[in-house]
């Protein structure tokens, strides 16, 4: 062999050793020949003699029989070295079974997987859009009320209302999904509604007071909801029976009565003249208030 040649042929070694590629190749010397099978394997295989033109490798260890070159130890077209393809260093048996470009795996809880992709940030769809609107409020079909409000709002957790006149929303737990459920312009505690009385002229009035509770304050608030003036409804004494009655003594149109303190009370009077002389005491035979 010239030294060229074997030259040529330790470069090729030193590659193919360099990227752990499996291959065959071929040398022929004055004193023998080599079988060289892979870059971990090396077995020499013993040849016939200096002359021979091939070089056998044992069959049991699969290797395939490397013709010698046509001249001087220069492989032939023929003796071309068969590179498998190279493993990929960087792929890790956690990579198996994957598919390129997948997305990283999510549990059932809806959370991504941290795993290799430990730092990717994952909104997993919660199959409705976005939770801050009106019709999903906090989670899918939430739907805030909107026939008691003049406006709805969700901040992502709960629904939000303008309220409609005369209305309230008290319950407020949860998502708040039944809007201004409350037909009383205000709460109670615990977020109750308001108790609705009636004034036994027609009109109503709110607070958190229990039905047929009868005092000055009840009266007031029921010659309030008849005149809408709190100006106009003043304490006056019945002097028939010398008890105490809320009048409407300054209304321009007529003058009524709400009794709270004698045997007629829970009851009102409403005469259509106006003025103290026209404010009569009620009896139990007059509508009555509670």
């Amino acid at each position: 062999m010239t030294s060229a040649a074997w030259q040529k042929n330790t470069v090729s070694l030193h590659r193919l050793f360099s990227t752990g590629a499996r291959v065959a190749f071929a040398a022929l010397t004055g004193f023998g020949c080599a079988a060289i099978i892979g870059a971990e394997d090396l077995q020499k295989v013993d040849c016939l003699n200096a002359g021979d033109t091939s070089c056998t490798a044992d069959a049991a260890t699969g290797s395939t029989t490397l013709p010698t070159g046509a001249d001087d130890g220069e492989a032939s077209s023929t003796d071309a070295a068969t590179i498998a393809p190279t493993p990929d260093a960087s792929k890790t048996s956690d990579d198996a079974g994957e598919k390129p470009g997948s997305p990283p795996p999510v549990d059932a809880g809806g959370t991504v997987d941290a795993g290799k992709d430990a730092g990717t940030v994952s909104v997993v769809d919660s199959g409705c859009g976005s939770t801050n609107t009106t019709s999903n409020c906090g989670a899918c079909g939430n739907v805030c009320n909107m026939s008691t409000s003049t406006a709805q709002s969700c901040n992502g957790s709960k629904c939000g209302y303008t309220c409609k006149a005369g209305r309230a929303s008290c319950t407020t737990s949860g998502a708040d999904l039944d809007g201004c459920e409350c037909a009383t312009p205000g709460c109670c505690a615990g977020g109750s509604c308001q108790t609705v009385h009636a004034n036994g002229q027609g009109k109503s009035y709110y607070d958190c007071n229990a039905v047929n509770t009868y005092n000055e304050a009840q009266a007031r608030a029921a010659c309030l909801a008849y005149t809408g003036d709190a100006s106009q409804c003043n304490l006056l004494l019945c002097v028939a029976g010398g008890y105490n009655l809320i009048c409407s003594t300054t209304s321009p149109t007529s003058c009524g009565c709400w009794d709270f303190s004698s045997n007629a009370r829970g009851h009102t009077h409403v005469n259509s003249a106006p003025g103290l002389s026209n404010c009569w005491c009620p009896d139990t035979n007059d509508s009555a208030w509670n």
